[in-house]
């Protein structure tokens, strides 16, 4: 391995032209050589005399801590000491690279730049990561730790410019505004939807926002965000569904009960008949374009490793589709580690919130909703089932870690006690949101033997505050189905 990575070449991989102009907007441009000037080596320039001038800017940069201007490059000691010949070829590919700029602008060359960092920083990890393998006695860790850290900086790093904001284009930019509230993904009822954000046309999930689903166990997670994707593909917003816990059967006949709203005995008998594969037939062209299911069940799984699953599906959407996910659902982080947790000690509560963290960014890079379930803690789960006070779950509940509270854009809490189980009833609880006010609780009919946490059709209704009202809402939502409880109700 290491005599073959010695032949590749360790230059820019465009063409020489293109490298004085880029040399030339470093002479000009502080901000460029500001991005380049920690990242790069004076061997990687095809032509040394260009390297010369790069590391000429660099040392004045070091020494005075300002960019020279030309004519101090010009004239600057590390060019008028070198030999009339050399001196001479440094001059003209000084002035050969101002003129470049004006056939190669720095936007255009953006993306090569880019592309040629990476290439130096994967040269370099490769010859690193292969000594450390190939030493006596081997160190794989330390080389896989190389490659690791490679490629987070590979995905980290960029020429392309962050623009500032135009208070200006104030029209289009609320024209696209506009537009994300018309895409938003849907609960699932329009209760839910009309209290989590207000503003939106139809639905409350944004774009780009993660919202964190908060529940003990078995109370009823997977059932709620097959529920929410049903909802979503049937609307045609393509959904990158990932599972860590249950089979892969189970989520697969969940799926399919959901969409279908019949129970698992009906589906197994539907699926057996004509006439049953004749009506699932219709359905799977939905199936296929718009939910993408991965089951991933990995002892030691790495969200680095989710991740770059993710990262791939999404290229291949966009290569197949033109367009990437809506939304990106993942059940369930907690069971994730990373692979930084075997270099240091890192608490669980880090390692969760660092996990979580991946998936909030992630939603942000790709402008995909994400969907996160989480756990309660044990005092959560005393609440829930009545044991200890008579209130709904809130964030304060949280088992894993408080941090994906604070990064995430919604959470609601799945309140199911007893009662409400024995009722076909949940109760979701808006504890945070960035587009509306928060502690309403909407009250939704369920259908857990169908594999449906709500629908428009069972009804749903909703109050303001905390309390469970479990003895009450059974009369209360049939009375007020697709209304809100009067306040005098709730506060007596």
């Amino acid at each position: 391995m290491d005599e073959k990575a010695a032949t590749l070449p360790a230059t820019l991989p465009f063409s020489e032209e293109k490298q004085l102009a880029a040399l030339g907007h470093l002479v000009v441009n502080d901000r460029f050589f500001g991005q380049l000037r920690h990242r790069t080596q004076t061997s990687w320039w095809l032509d040394p005399y260009v390297g010369k001038i790069y590391l000429a800017k660099a040392h004045f940069h070091e020494k005075y801590n300002r960019a020279p201007t030309v004519e101090e490059l010009h004239d600057c000691p590390e060019v008028f000491c070198e030999a009339d010949d050399a001196r001479t070829r440094i001059h003209t590919r000084l002035k050969m690279a101002l003129e470049a700029t004006k056939n190669y602008r720095l936007d255009a060359l953006s993306n090569e730049l880019t592309q040629w960092l990476h290439s130096r920083i994967y040269y370099e990890a490769v010859h690193q990561s292969a000594k450390l393998y190939n030493a006596v006695p081997p160190r794989p860790d330390d080389a896989y730790s190389v490659m690791e850290r490679a490629m987070r900086e590979i995905r980290d790093t960029t020429f392309h410019d962050d623009p500032k904001v135009d208070w200006s284009d104030y029209r289009s930019r609320f024209a696209r505004i506009e537009v994300e509230y018309k895409d938003a993904l849907t609960w699932g009822v329009d209760l839910f939807d009309q209290k989590l954000t207000p503003a939106a046309v139809r639905g409350s999930l944004l774009l780009g926002d993660t919202t964190v689903l908060l529940a003990p166990t078995n109370i009823g997670k997977t059932t709620t965000v097959a529920t929410i994707c049903r909802h979503n593909i049937v609307r045609r917003k393509p959904i990158l569904f990932i599972t860590h816990e249950w089979r892969e059967n189970d989520i697969f006949t969940k799926i399919w009960c959901c969409l279908l709203k019949i129970n698992q005995a009906q589906l197994l008998e539907l699926q057996a008949s004509p006439e049953g594969q004749t009506l699932m037939d219709r359905y799977v062209p939905l199936l296929m374009e718009y939910l993408d299911f991965i089951h991933m069940p990995r002892a030691g799984g790495t969200v680095e490793h989710v991740i770059a699953v993710v990262r791939k599906a999404q290229e291949e959407r966009i290569a197949k589709h033109g367009v990437g996910y809506s939304m990106l659902v993942d059940d369930y982080p907690a069971c994730l580690t990373t692979a930084m947790a075997a270099k240091g000690n890192m608490a669980p509560r880090h390692i969760h919130s660092y996990v979580y963290d991946q998936f909030v960014d992630l939603g942000l890079e790709y402008n995909f909703h994400v969907l996160l379930p989480i756990q309660t803690n044990r005092e959560g789960s005393k609440v829930n089932a009545g044991e200890k006070e008579d209130r709904l779950l809130t964030k304060e509940d949280v088992h894993e870690a408080f941090g994906p509270m604070q990064r995430a854009t919604n959470i609601i809490t799945i309140n199911r006690d007893p009662l409400a189980q024995m009722n076909n009833r949940v109760t979701y609880f808006i504890d945070k949101s960035r587009s509306s006010e928060t502690k309403w609780a909407i009250v939704c009919k369920s259908a857990y033997d169908r594999s449906m946490a709500h629908d428009q059709d069972l009804g749903a209704t909703c109050y303001r505050g905390t309390a469970t009202m479990s003895e009450q809402l059974d009369n209360l939502l049939a009375k007020y189905k697709g209304q809100c409880i009067p306040d005098i109700l709730i506060n007596g």
